[in-house]
């Protein structure tokens, strides 16, 4: 149980933390953008390098709402692997780039960040594989995690009995 019980919230703060830092890279774009441009750029440069990274960044924030939505959902909460590999990305990404925002490095070392902070299994997306895994019911005991509701052990039994028979 203590194992679960913090990687949850360790979990949630750093896709957290990752994603303040994505909304804040959003806001201070400009002074990495003109680190990816030569001294004397054209505005046409300068709306090239802007529309790449807006993608970058958008991306990144769709892949949020498929990480935060398999998560909130439950799908993917209780997989101690998944929630070990997910809060060592998103720290390292966290910290990456902030670096990136603070030392102001080129737009090209984003996708290198991305690629080296992305965690998916092998030739399968974790949702899926997740979904793969999760065939057996909750046991009521994880339910009475997820749940936190004053609930004795049979009514809780009787509940998972009857939603996965």
């Amino acid at each position: 149980m203590g194992r679960i019980s913090t990687l949850v919230p360790s979990r949630f703060l750093t896709l957290l933390a990752h994603l303040v830092v994505v909304i804040t890279l959003f806001w201070s774009r400009d002074s990495n953008i003109q680190a990816c441009l030569p001294l004397t750029f054209t505005p046409e440069e300068y709306e090239k390098q802007d529309i790449q990274l807006v993608v970058a960044l958008s991306v990144t924030l769709g892949l949020f709402a498929v990480e935060l939505a398999g998560f909130f959902s439950g799908v993917s909460m209780f997989n101690s692997t998944q929630s070990l590999i997910s809060i060592g990305a998103h720290c390292s990404a966290s910290v990456a780039l902030s670096f990136f925002i603070l030392e102001r490095w080129e737009c090209t070392v984003y996708w290198y960040i991305f690629v080296f902070c992305s965690r998916r299994a092998p030739g399968k997306s974790n949702l899926v594989a997740s979904l793969q895994r999760r065939t057996e019911a909750p046991s009521p005991h994880m339910l009475q995690m997820a749940f936190p509701v004053y609930l004795n052990h049979y009514q809780l039994e009787a509940a998972v009995i009857g939603t996965w028979s």
